[in-house]
């Protein structure tokens, strides 16, 4: 046998032997299961789906630690728990809310593990706020404070900056990014219709969803500019990006149900289905590189 073809099987028969095998990008994402929207992870070409949750909620929000074994679930109702992906538990989070009466919304948590973002809806108002959580010191600070609606907040992949989406209850809904170190707020889409769903490449690339050509697509900002991604008669929501940014996955319903789809965004036509739940499946979360930023203890 060749020297390297043996070392290499000899390496094979070892980590099998001990019971390790090669890690393997996954996506995280939402399906029903029992009558819940529950946690699953997959490999990234869609492979070996897993349900991780059971616990009976449904489930509407996902972000990742930064060891990338555990995931910050949030519930529809305010619920709030760290999943363990290995071991399949889950363990409340507790937090001092601004507004205690109301239950937090969109809550994420950033990739370095100490802030939490989430929005609330005043009692005296209608509209909801958004809200930076320091796990380090429990201190809330209140983001823009601008009229309209903000909610969905997302982080950069170095934590320095936090996008949200904001609008009026009029025709628009755009996206906007606050800085945390210089406590700045920029708007980066203006009044095209519905701009949603924001997902952050590690370079800073946006991906995000849009009614600006009449349906909703998936549409992309890198260095080439703005540009659509999909293009089909169905909803596409819910970008994510991959760490290398080769592939943006997304929900879709042009099967006939909404299911996880991906493409390469350099060959728009490389559209690929991911899943096919006859409940659905929505909201794919790539797994991020992994960080060696601890994480505050909780």
């Amino acid at each position: 046998m060749n020297p390297l073809r043996q070392f290499l099987a000899s390496i094979t028969i070892i980590l099998l032997s001990t019971g390790t095998t090669l890690a393997q990008e996954k996506i995280a994402f939402l399906a029903i299961d029992h009558g819940y929207w529950q946690v699953w992870l997959m490999d990234a070409d869609g492979q070996n789906p897993q349900l991780i949750s059971r616990s009976p909620y449904d489930k509407s929000r996902l972000s990742w630690y930064p060891d990338n074994n555990m995931l910050l679930v949030a519930g529809n109702q305010g619920e709030l728990v760290k999943l363990n992906l290995r071991q399949k538990t889950e363990i409340p989070v507790t937090i001092k809310l601004p507004q205690k009466k109301n239950p937090p919304n969109d809550t994420v948590l950033s990739p370095d593990g100490h802030y939490l973002a989430f929005s609330q809806i005043p009692v005296d108002d209608i509209y909801s706020k958004l809200w930076l959580y320091s796990l380090q010191t429990g201190q809330s600070i209140a983001i823009g404070r601008m009229r309209g609606f903000q909610h969905e907040p997302v982080f950069s992949a170095d934590s320095q900056q936090l996008y949200f989406l904001s609008g009026n209850n009029q025709q628009n809904h755009d996206i906007w990014r606050y800085s945390l170190s210089g406590q700045s707020l920029e708007k980066m889409t203006h009044e095209q219709l519905y701009n949603l769903d924001v997902s952050l490449s590690p370079s800073h690339n946006l991906a995000f969803s849009s009614n600006r050509s009449g349906n909703y697509e998936i549409w992309i900002t890198d260095a080439k500019g703005i540009r659509r991604l999909t293009q089909h008669a169905a909803l596409d929501a819910r970008p994510s990006w991959s760490a290398d940014e080769k592939t943006v996955a997304f929900e879709s319903t042009r099967s006939g149900i909404v299911n996880i789809w991906r493409v390469n965004p350099e060959l728009p036509q490389s559209v690929q289905q991911l899943t096919d739940f006859k409940e659905g499946a929505r909201y794919p979360l790539y797994q991020p590189q992994k960080s060696d930023t601890m994480m505050p203890s909780q």
